[in-house]
């Protein structure tokens, strides 16, 4: 298989697993990366973020117009997010 055939059926499984789920295209698109590409680890792990990081907001976006949960569920949740966000840039800075 070549490798625009292989990149091709890495995205298409990671797209089907977020579409399925919610989320968790990653857990399939990362150990593809990997194996068929040529990346180093750790580029094929913020390649993969970034190619799943948008499907992830579609998918809350869809799920929050949907469903449309009552604020006092979904606040702790953006808390949290937000507080590792923060961390997480803070741990950065500092490598």
């Amino acid at each position: 298989m070549t490798d625009k055939g292989k990149n091709g059926l890495a995205g298409a499984a990671a797209g089907l697993v977020n579409g399925l789920f919610g989320g968790g295209g990653g857990s399939v698109l990362l150990p593809l990366l990997n194996r068929w590409g040529t990346l180093a680890p750790r580029a094929a792990f913020a390649t993969c973020l970034a190619a799943i990081y948008p499907m992830c907001c579609v998918s809350a976006v869809v799920y929050l117009f949907q469903v449309r949960p009552a604020l006092e569920t979904v606040l702790p949740y953006l808390a949290a997010v937000s507080y590792t966000h923060l961390r997480a840039h803070e741990t950065a800075a500092n490598l």
